[in-house]
């Protein structure tokens, strides 16, 4: 779920947390809203939409621009993914690897003899 506004963020943040619905907290944090529902994956406002100084002070309308929303949501879902597959693949080399290491030893003549 997204929440994507006309208004100002802190004015959104204010409104949502008043309603009480488990949403957001109670103040923006670094120019960003706390979101405290799970399924809650972003809230979009006027400073995300990418107007120029003038026309953010002077409430022009604006054109909410979902493929904008989209490209925000898939970033950092790529880049989650693409380390997991990074780690599960070095995590796997490496349980190949001392699994090869681990056969080769118990399978030498001289391991486990005492030397002569």
């Amino acid at each position: 779920m997204a929440i994507w506004t006309g208004s100002q963020k802190a004015t959104a943040v204010k409104c949502l947390y008043e309603l009480d619905l488990g949403l957001v907290g109670p103040s923006l944090i670094k120019g960003e809203a706390e979101l405290l529902h799970p399924k809650l994956v972003a809230l979009w406002a006027r400073e995300d939409v990418g107007l120029t100084d003038k026309d953010f002070v002077s409430y022009v309308a604006i054109v909410k621009d979902l493929d904008k929303l989209w490209e925000h949501l898939v970033r950092p879902l790529s880049l989650s993914l693409s380390l997991s597959l990074s780690l599960s693949l070095s995590l796997s080399l490496s349980l190949s690897l001392s699994l090869s290491l681990s056969l080769s030893l118990s399978l030498s003549p001289h391991y486990g003899r005492a030397s002569r």
